[in-house]
């Protein structure tokens, strides 16, 4: 579970997510109140970032970003393979 996790970039995509969310929380917080927003505001705006999180995982999970755009992510097959044996 762990490996296909990181295959699908699951961890990538949550550290950006978390990096790119505190970034812009920080920037709330310096320019709501000066611009005259409400404390409502603030706090949309901090339970918007939480609830996308699991959004973008979700996200990160089904699809992948490559050199031909978005596409799903193709499962891998776990199954075990029947071995051959050859004569040399």
């Amino acid at each position: 579970f762990w490996a296909e996790l990181k295959r699908r970039k699951v961890y990538s995509v949550g550290a950006v997510y978390v990096v790119v969310a505190w970034l812009l929380v920080q920037i709330a917080d310096t320019a709501f109140q000066p611009l005259g927003f409400p404390d409502a505001a603030m706090r949309l705006l901090i339970i918007a970032v939480i609830a996308g999180l699991p959004v973008a995982l979700l996200l990160a999970w089904i699809f992948e970003i490559s050199a031909e755009g978005v596409r799903r992510t193709q499962a891998i097959d776990t199954r075990p393979q029947p071995s051959r044996k050859t004569r040399g």
